[in-house]
């Protein structure tokens, strides 16, 4: 089962817009952005772009998820 169909069975909302990833100095492959701008993805952006590996071996990336209940 995917994730969000296992969170939505326990009632936490899946709002498509709202939300999202927020992400400095990271973005999809071909987004041209300044480095420092900060960048929010809503859930229905983020299942349709890739992502380039990391610049280097060791790199470090956070990632996180903050579901709201309903």
């Amino acid at each position: 089962m995917p994730p969000r169909a296992a969170w939505d069975i326990l009632g936490v909302d899946l709002d498509r817009l709202g939300g999202g990833l927020l992400s400095l100095g990271v973005h999809p492959d071909g987004w041209l952005l300044p480095a420092r701008f900060p960048l929010v993805l809503p859930p229905a952006t983020l299942t349709d772009v890739t992502w380039s590996a990391p610049p280097h071996a060791g790199c470090w990336v956070f990632v996180t998820e903050n579901l709201a209940r309903r």
